[in-house]
């Protein structure tokens, strides 16, 4: 049963005591992310836009293309922007750019990834090119949580499907890693050779979004169209009453959520913002989620 302090369907809470789901990290984690006590820095990671605009501003493009690129931001056209960077900007160049953003080992892992890690789902997937979810697991997580093996974690060039029958918990990195940060997904036209290149590691997460209802965490679906191809075309086979859900910030037209429902079989759980920054009530849901879903799995 769900109330307005405890929004949590049922049916998610039994599939997650039952660890048949899935978690889906999107950017809004990794943004929960702050310095750590002896760090000398007060920013963070960067959102889509504020990415596009720092590689932009360390390019060397002519007006025009400046002017493009703002007026696809302001259609929140992400990868269309960055893919006017990506042509201006040599790989080595570009993955420099992203390690500096990304690879911020100043940052310190947030409750949202106790939080993930204690929902103990065996499958976690992100688009984030970051390293937070993998130094919770290595540097916080208690030795209890992973009974059966280590932390797998594997990116789009990577094999996968003998790994997502494992044991183990599964990380799948769908536009790679700062770890390999000359071949992360950015642009349009990274988007599709990835996917043409490395087709079977996009299968298995089709498979698993037809199979695994997924809680998105930090995913706006605001102009990703790499997850949000995925799930429509995954929608087509499912059965539209065990959605998947995603925790987003109240005040989207009921239009907007209703095809986000029909389209991509995605349920919202709303939450409650002071102002457009203010996402301090994320943690205290899934505080709440991790409470029930424990509850369910002391009665099993």
């Amino acid at each position: 049963m769900t109330t307005l302090a405890d929004p949590w369907p049922d049916d998610l809470v039994r599939i997650l005591a039952q660890r048949q789901g899935a978690i889906f990290i999107g950017s809004g984690a990794a943004a929960s992310c702050s310095p750590r006590s002896d760090a000398h820095v007060q920013d963070k990671f960067p959102t889509w836009h504020e990415l596009v605009i720092d590689l932009a501003s360390k390019c060397n493009l002519s007006e025009e293309d400046k002017n493009h690129v703002e007026t696809l931001l302001e259609r929140h056209a992400y990868p269309l922007a960055a893919q006017v960077i990506v042509d201006e900007i040599d790989r080595s160049e570009f993955g420099g750019l992203i390690r500096r953003n990304f690879d911020r080992r100043d940052l310190q892992p947030s409750d949202i990834y106790e939080q993930i890690n204690l929902l103990d789902q065996p499958i976690v997937m992100t688009t984030n090119y970051d390293r937070m979810y993998e130094r919770y697991w290595d540097e916080l997580a208690p030795a209890a949580s992973d009974p059966d093996g280590g932390l797998i974690t594997r990116n789009y060039m990577q094999e996968a499907a003998s790994h997502v029958r494992s044991p183990s918990r599964v990380l799948l990195k769908l536009h790679g890693c700062v770890s390999d940060a000359d071949n992360v997904i950015l642009s349009k036209s990274q988007y599709h050779r990835a996917r043409h290149d490395h087709a079977n590691f996009f299968r298995i997460v089709g498979a698993l979004l037809l199979t695994r209802p997924t809680l998105f965490i930090g995913c706006g679906f605001m102009g990703d169209p790499d997850l949000e191809f995925l799930l429509e075309d995954a929608t087509f086979m499912t059965d539209p009453g065990n959605p998947h859900y995603a925790l987003v910030p109240r005040g989207r037209h009921q239009s907007e959520t209703k095809a986000l429902r029909s389209t991509a079989n995605v349920q919202l759980i709303e939450y409650d913002q002071l102002n457009e920054n203010d996402h301090s009530a994320v943690q205290s849901l899934l505080a709440a989620l991790v409470s029930r879903v424990d509850g369910a799995r002391a009665i099993d």
